[in-house]
């Protein structure tokens, strides 16, 4: 038996020889050109392109010594030796080099060298000629230089030629394998065109037409609306006749199949409609059940939220209590402290009562004591008239013995002197004592105000501050008299409410308990509603998967109908 595995894959194979052949030739083709412009770019460019150079060195040797000659190395332009032998130097460089790259035609290129030696060496004769004898001695030799770069020219632009004539080569030699190639390919091509006809030819009759028979027969199978009695014919022996014999198989197994479900569908059939029926019974039953127990439920849940509302209540009015206890208690504190800062207050009070009444009295007695000690400001005063009496009496007798003086003529004179001294001596104890007088009189003006203010100071105390201590004295016993009251009502309140306290946490404990207890009857009644409610909706989802179950085995006893076997 010939596999199709084979058929297959033998025009495959024969088209991958074909193109591995072409592509072979193709890379070798490649590899070849590839060569030939590696040489044409490494060797025969670069040989052009120092043979350019050469040929300007060549020139420029020629011009620079050209030139020297013709300016006869006049100053500004004596600099042509020096040009033409750097000219001369890249010339034997680029020859050097030429030789390098172009071995095989190392003699032409010494020829070139021997030649441009002489040559070189003839124009340096020739310049310095000019330099030193002029035309009628450089000219003799000119004719001999122009010769040797006539000669020297001609092989550099031969071996030029024969560059360029090796780069025509290369190229044609490039375009003759790209040509050859070229044809190759078209020819490859015809072939492998030839190749696919031959393999599509051969795989459509061995592949193609035994699959397109074996499709053709399951459509036929696929629009009789399941009839497996039809069988597939297929010739061949390979892969493609296994899998008409293996679908001719399976057609059979169906068939048995499909019996075998149609008469255990009717049983199951006959199975779902009595579990329908009890199932209807028994969720009807569960559902009576449900609403019994939700009912209960509802009132459990309305004892156990009256409960917990009283619950609430006792234990905030628990709170309250102790809360007012714990006032209470606070209260007495705060009223033994202000009962012991009204009994400072008073104590306070009567010292400073006794305080202010002792140093009214000494206050008193130093005011007394010192306004009468003023009084010697007077005797001051009577002591100024004194003075001033005395002052005049002296003024009057300064005048008078003025005048004797003035009687006495120049005798008299020096006592003129003194009498004018004591003159004016007398009118200044006249005028200190009158701004003593003045002081005084201001100084007893302010001792009448002090000692009148002193008075009335005296007299406040004595009236106002000594009254207001008394009162702040009764007030203070007043205060911890209440603050004592106070003291024993609260201590009373408190013991009440610590009573009242005790009752409150049994009561409170009682009511939780009850509470707890209701809300433990009222869980379980909700536990057991819930599962009933569970049961009752696993028992509909059952109900609903029978009905689906129902439909199932419908619709299969309908698709098995349109089988024939």
């Amino acid at each position: 038996m010939k596999s199709i595995k084979i058929k297959i894959i033998f025009p495959i194979f024969m088209m991958f020889i074909l193109f591995t052949s072409i592509t072979i030739a193709q890379i070798r083709a490649v590899q070849n050109n590839l060569l030939e412009v590696k040489q044409m770019n490494e060797k025969y460019f670069a040989t052009l392109s120092k043979a350019e150079e050469l040929k300007l060195n060549v020139v420029q040797v020629q011009q620079w010594l050209t030139d020297i000659s013709a300016t006869r190395g006049a100053e500004g332009y004596n600099d042509g030796f020096e040009n033409a032998e750097e000219h001369a130097k890249g010339a034997k460089k680029n020859l050097q080099e030429l030789i390098k790259i172009n071995p095989e035609n190392s003699g032409q290129i010494q020829s070139i060298e021997k030649s441009f030696e002489p040559y070189y060496e003839t124009g340096k004769i020739m310049a310095n000629a000019y330099i030193t004898g002029g035309p009628g001695k450089g000219n003799a030799t000119m004719l001999k230089f122009d010769k040797m770069a006539k000669e020297v020219n001609e092989q550099v632009d031969s071996f030029k030629n024969t560059s360029n004539e090796n780069i025509k080569n290369v190229i044609a030699d490039i375009q003759r394998d790209i040509y050859v190639t070229m044809g190759i390919m078209g020819v490859s091509i015809i072939i492998a065109i030839i190749i696919l006809i031959m393999a599509w030819s051969y795989v459509s009759k061995k592949v193609v037409k035994p699959i397109f028979n074996v499709l053709t027969k399951l459509r036929e199978m696929a629009n009789s609306e399941g009839d497996l009695t039809q069988h597939i014919e297929v010739k061949s022996n390979d892969e493609i006749g296994e899998l008409a014999q293996n679908i001719n198989l399976l057609q059979d197994s169906f068939r048995n199949i499909i019996s075998t479900i149609t008469c255990e569908s009717s049983q199951v059939g006959n199975i779902v409609n009595k579990t329908n029926n009890n199932i209807q019974d028994l969720t009807l039953q569960i559902g009576n059940v449900l609403k019994t127990t939700e009912e209960m439920a509802a009132s459990m849940e309305e004892s156990a939220a009256s409960t917990e509302e009283m619950d609430a209540s006792a234990i905030e009015i628990e709170k309250a209590i102790e809360d007012i206890s714990s006032k209470a208690e606070n209260g007495t504190e705060v009223i033994k402290e202000i009962s012991k800062h009204a009994e400072e207050l008073k104590q306070n009070a009567v010292v400073a009562q006794q305080t202010a009444q002792t140093i009214g009295m000494a206050a008193n007695k130093k005011l007394t004591d010192a306004i009468e000690q003023s009084k010697a400001v007077e005797e001051i005063s009577l002591l100024t008239d004194a003075i001033l009496q005395i002052a005049s009496q002296t003024n009057l007798l300064a005048l008078n013995a003025s005048i004797e003086a003035a009687r006495a003529g120049e005798a008299g004179r020096g006592f003129a002197v003194v009498a004018n001294e004591i003159k004016k001596l007398s009118e200044d104890s006249k005028n200190a004592v009158s701004k003593i007088q003045q002081v005084t009189k201001r100084v007893m003006d302010s001792v009448g105000n002090l000692s009148e203010s002193s008075s009335e100071i005296l007299d406040f105390i004595k009236q106002n501050v000594i009254k207001d201590y008394e009162s702040l004295v009764n007030t203070g016993e007043q205060y911890y008299k209440n603050a004592a009251y106070m003291e024993d009502f609260v201590s009373g309140l408190s013991k009440v409410l610590d009573e009242i306290t005790v009752s409150m946490e049994s009561v409170t404990k009682s009511i939780g308990e009850v509470a707890a207890s209701n809300n433990e009857t009222a869980q379980g009644t909700e536990s057991i509603a819930e599962s009933t409610t569970e049961v009752f909706d696993k028992s509909n989802e059952v109900l609903e998967l029978i009905n689906t179950t129902s439909e199932s085995v419908n619709k299969l006893q309908g698709m098995v109908a349109k089988f024939k076997v």
